[in-house]
């Protein structure tokens, strides 16, 4: 998997990319991966995830950012886009859309969660993103991934399990091992 971490520098091959923080890749990252290959696969796309690095206010990470790579990689994510929060916080979307994923990511193809929010103040949502790739990229807006008794899968509610005490219960929702301690 390559890695690029400049906002500055485009990427030259058409991609399917998965927005998010991807914090713990949990079992709902992973489903939002897995329609993302397929479809880069059929589209002859290359599949691609962006996340944050440093993002603000999301406490102590569920896997350390090898472990996310690593879990990325496995589900067939080529290549990852990883950008300072601070460099693009200040962003309106359609500055986003545009310089982010259309002129740098080359994005033919954008995947996100029901929850996806962006822009400055995390002031858009798969609404506002389907109107600003209008045209120039499909969106796939994935539905709430839920576990056994039917609850969104969500990192809070990981991060709530693990606070009280629940390793076994918050790693079956990860699919995988935590990298954070009790």
């Amino acid at each position: 998997m390559r890695i690029l971490a400049d906002p500055h520098v485009s990427y030259t091959a058409k991609t399917a990319v998965i927005l998010g923080n991807f914090d713990g890749f949990h079992r709902a990252h992973k489903t939002l991966a897995k329609a993302c290959v397929a479809y880069a696969k059929q589209e002859g796309l290359t599949p691609a995830a962006f996340c944050f690095v440093n993002p603000p206010d999301k406490g102590e990470m569920l896997t350390d950012d090898d472990q996310k790579a690593r879990l990325m990689k496995e589900s067939g994510i080529e290549l990852l886009f990883t950008y300072d929060f601070a460099l693009l916080k200040e962003l309106e979307p359609k500055e986003f859309v545009e310089k982010i994923l259309l002129d740098t990511l080359q994005a033919k193809a954008v995947f996100c969660g029901f929850n996806y929010r962006f822009g400055k103040g995390r002031s858009a949502g798969a609404e506002e993103l389907k109107d600003l790739l209008k045209d120039r990229a499909q969106l796939f807006v994935l539905p709430p991934v839920r576990d056994e008794r039917g609850e969104v899968i969500s990192s809070s509610k990981i991060r709530a399990l693990l606070a009280a005490g629940n390793k076994k219960e918050a790693e079956k929702l990860l699919g995988h091992s935590t990298s954070q301690k009790l």
